[in-house]
């Protein structure tokens, strides 16, 4: 309850400054911005080659910790890698993607890959000690942060330069709050590992599954999500980038909001009752029935109205936007409701099924977007078929998830007529 808390405070601070920063901001910035969270979305993935769950699962603390100075190493090595890479990569890249003029945003990869890697670890780590006060006042503080700067560019008129320091700032003020309890109170074991890297090669290997099954996975599926900005900006451009930008951020806030820290709470208890060898049918047919009916009637209320509502409180210049987020809300109510739950595949070490699964949803993004963007000259036509077909993906995910969940359809139906009859029974009247 405490992370869901401090990521809504999180999420309200970025729903209440959006507006204001959509008036301050051209798409045209908006989407180079937009580039920047694509390469901060690389780096969330690559920085720890995903072996930050598995710092949640080791029985002994001293395996966890060699667990957490390992990605600690790993992100500094990617980080490297990518400075070494970029010296003869850069300018190929901006030519590509027609971002020459915002070249020197490549450059802060590397910081980004550092950075990212602390705070995945950092944020496992804490979920393991249970500390979830510090994942919510990161949360907190990050978005505080970033709102700040973001707000203070658009006053002197800094241009998108602003738009990602903000990032940054945020991301790396986000590290400092998750990882003082761990540098002030186990400094010297974190030392002695670093010192002695040879010592992490058991743990690593005994969870060699996450790098080798979860990094390609994890990959294929935010690429899926990722490539859409990319292939916009070849065929049209920086502007309808920061169009499509602002859609997928105001229909994906309650996944930032509530999906993702449902995502970790859910690991958490599902990893708990693995290890007590209880059954998890229960469990997951709630969460995925209760996020049905939660999120479906608001989702519905969005679609109807998305380009009024954007026109209204985002400004004029923005109202295609609203059309891209109609094109999107099926896609995204449907990631909403499967994604939490898939934790369930990792913490049954089921790596390899969520791969595949993520595969496809990369092969689909690319095949339907490449095609309707190539044959046609409407960003909005190219959305809905990719919408559609993600959607048809997203489906066939949630069944295995279901299936290897142990559960069924039937049973997430029955849970949801129990939460209808438990909510219908608290909104009746006392009855004297």
């Amino acid at each position: 309850m405490i992370v869901v808390t401090g990521t809504a405070i999180a999420q309200v601070i970025t729903v209440c400054t959006t507006p204001v920063l959509t008036r301050m901001y051209t798409p045209d910035q908006f989407g180079v911005l937009s580039i920047f969270v694509v390469i901060l979305s690389g780096a969330t993935i690559v920085s720890c080659l995903c072996y930050e769950p598995a710092v949640v699962l080791p029985a002994d603390e001293a395996s966890a910790i060699k667990l957490l100075i390992g990605c600690i190493l790993i992100s500094a090595l990617m980080a490297g890698f990518s400075y070494i890479s970029l010296l003869s990569a850069a300018a190929p890249i901006a030519r590509f993607f027609n971002i020459t003029d915002s070249l020197s945003m490549l450059w802060w990869i590397p910081w980004t890959i550092i950075g990212m890697g602390l705070f995945q670890a950092f944020t496992y780590w804490n979920m393991r000690l249970k500390k979830f006060k510090y994942l919510a006042a990161s949360r907190i503080c990050q978005s505080g942060v970033t709102a700040a700067v973001q707000i203070k560019g658009g006053l002197i008129g800094a241009g998108s330069s602003y738009l990602i320091y903000g990032q940054l700032l945020g991301l790396f003020v986000a590290v400092l709050v998750l990882g003082y309890e761990t540098i002030s109170q186990r400094f010297r074991m974190l030392v002695h590992g670093l010192l002695r890297p040879q010592e992490l090669a058991a743990p690593l290997n005994q969870y060699r599954n996450f790098p080798l099954y979860s990094t390609w996975g994890t990959l294929m599926n935010t690429a899926a999500f990722q490539c859409v900005p990319l292939l916009l900006l070849k065929f049209h451009g920086t502007t309808v980038v920061g169009l499509y930008f602002l859609a997928s951020r105001v229909v994906s806030m309650p996944m930032s909001l509530i999906g993702n820290a449902l995502g970790q709470v859910l690991y958490q208890r599902v990893s708990d009752q693995l290890g007590q060898g209880q059954n998890i049918a229960k469990l997951i047919a709630k969460v995925v029935g209760g996020s049905i009916l939660v999120w479906t009637p608001p989702f519905f209320l969005l679609f109807l109205f998305s380009p009024a509502i954007f026109s209204i409180f985002f400004g004029s210049q923005w109202n295609s936007a609203g059309y891209y987020a109609q094109a999107l809300i099926p896609l995204f109510l449907l990631q909403l409701i499967t994604s939490p739950a898939s934790v369930v595949l990792i913490a049954l070490n089921k790596q390899h099924i969520a791969a595949r699964l993520q595969a496809i949803l990369l092969a689909v993004a690319l095949l339907s977007l490449g095609l309707t963007l190539s044959l046609s000259n409407s960003p909005l036509l190219s959305l809905i078929v990719y919408s559609l077909c993600q959607c048809i993906v997203y489906f066939v995910y949630l069944l295995v998830i279901i299936h290897c969940a142990s559960t069924s359809i039937g049973e997430i139906f029955s849970e949801m007529k129990t939460i209808m009859r438990i909510r219908e029974y608290e909104l009746q009247p006392d009855r004297v």
